[in-house]
């Protein structure tokens, strides 16, 4: 039995099924894979979608550091975590253990696989850190990225094909296999007094910068000027949710709570579109399962799964500014069908191959 152990700043609950899924898929070739994962910091505690423990997770401590408005979190895993035939962690040039398994990979101790986003998707690229990140590319055994265009980055940084793996970042999307009864639609219109006619969004996600949860009540604003009879289901939660009591108040958003699976097929059987005017992520892949195009704006740093969407299909993008988002969103031709998102299934097959392949 070979063991890979794998490195996570935390387990998101939308992050268990994959894990679940890869440890059944590897053990049937006699890989055992262990997660050591921290607990959430900053935002993303707020967002109050961690996971309880499981069998497979190690639970390790982490220290912190606020450098100006930016938190630096680094783990420490202690000395279980490289006793393995192989470890992947995230490209993060800071990291220490992606340094240190580049190390230990060069002097044949254990095999080094790194994995994410690969690209700067989501924040303006620091040359420094992108330096460091094509090093550690380059001496890795297996860059685990995201979507095709991580992948495509890593190549054109020097990295053989045979040491690229597009893992087609999903999660499990099966809740919005069929369409909800028609009695438990209805419930749910009742429950949140959804009126007959009256046009219906859906918000699912955490409620912080990331997602531009000021940006979204700036537009909110607008749209109220043009239509007041128009609804907006918010599902999450987050530090920025104060910023929407107002829109509450007047009854123009009705806060669901965490967006649980149940939660998310609902909003999707009510809604036109679903408003993301931050960062889109695996959002993109709810609303596809879900049929429900996205409306979002041209902001540089929506994540890789972004890159799933099809303008003026599955998206429509407006300007990075409040009214043109209203406008959007008020005078959408939006056309609800299912469409193809990358499975669950395939996403732990593509994971598989990439360990393997670490692992050779």
């Amino acid at each position: 039995m070979k063991n890979v152990h794998i490195l996570q700043p935390y387990v998101p609950g939308y992050r268990v099924p994959f894990f679940e899924s890869l440890q059944s898929r590897l053990l049937m070739d006699g890989v055992q894979i262990r997660v050591f994962a921290g607990s959430p910091v900053g935002e993303q505690a707020g967002r109050g979608d961690a996971s309880s423990q499981h069998s497979w997770e190690v639970r390790i401590s982490q220290q912190s550091f606020q450098i100006g408005r930016k938190r630096i979190t680094f783990p420490k895993p202690g000395r279980g975590f490289s006793e393995a035939d192989g470890v992947i962690v995230g490209l993060v040039g800071s990291l220490p253990q992606a340094h240190l398994g580049a190390l230990a990979s060069s002097l044949g101790r254990r095999r080094l696989g790194l994995w994410g986003h690969v690209k700067a998707y989501t924040a303006p690229a620091n040359q420094l850190d992108m330096a460091l990140e094509r090093m550690l590319m380059k001496r890795s055994d297996q860059v685990f990225a995201y979507t095709p265009g991580g992948a495509e980055f890593a190549r054109e940084s020097g990295v053989n094909l045979d040491r690229i793996t597009t893992v087609m970042n999903t999660l499990d999307t099966s809740y919005a296999s069929q369409a909800l009864a028609p009695d438990t639609v209805l419930a749910f219109r009742e429950r949140w007094g959804l009126r007959p006619g009256e046009r219906v969004y859906g918000y699912i996600g955490g409620l912080d910068a990331s997602k531009r949860v000021g940006f979204l009540a700036e537009s909110l604003d607008r749209l109220w000027e043009i239509d007041r009879s128009a609804r907006v289901l918010v599902a999450g939660e987050g530090r920025d949710a104060d910023l929407l009591s107002s829109h509450v108040n007047r009854g123009q958003v009705v806060r669901l709570g965490f967006a649980d699976n149940s939660t998310k097929a609902a909003i999707g059987a009510v809604s036109s579109a679903i408003l993301m005017p931050g960062r889109i992520g695996l959002i993109a892949c709810d609303a596809l399962a879900l049929g429900v195009p996205l409306v979002s704006t041209r902001w540089p740093f929506h994540a890789p799964e972004a890159e799933y969407l099809q303008e003026g299909d599955s998206v429509f993008y407006a300007a990075d500014e409040p009214a043109d988002f209203a406008r959007v969103v008020h005078g959408g031709a939006f056309v609800r069908r299912k469409r193809t998102v990358p499975s669950l299934e395939q996403m732990t097959e593509n994971f598989a191959h990439g360990v393997h392949r670490m692992l050779a």
